[in-house]
């Protein structure tokens, strides 16, 4: 495990050491199904309106527009898929 990750983990045992009450939000939340298949479709909507413009520009949009979709990921797929960091987190297995 790296530094960084240890740092999360300790970081995460400390807040909820002070705010209990933020545990009822940990868990699963089916519905976020809609929001992955929608920013999937996105990406790939994009990838077809791209695929014919020039080298530069498709790096361009995928560096503007592409990230910000990357990163609508992560908090519906954090603790999601890796059930592991989130007993870690929270002293349970």
């Amino acid at each position: 495990m790296s530094i960084d990750s240890q740092w999360h983990i300790e970081r995460s045992q400390e807040i909820l050491g002070k705010h209990p009450e933020i545990k009822q939000y940990f868990g699963h939340y089916p519905p976020s199904i809609l929001a992955i298949a929608f920013l999937v479709a996105l990406q790939w909507l994009i990838a077809l309106l791209v695929k014919d413009l020039p080298w530069y520009l498709v790096g361009a949009i995928a560096f503007f527009v592409g990230q910000f979709i990357l990163h609508s990921f992560a908090p519906v797929g954090y603790n999601r898929y890796m059930p592991e960091s989130n007993s870690a987190i929270t002293n349970q297995k």
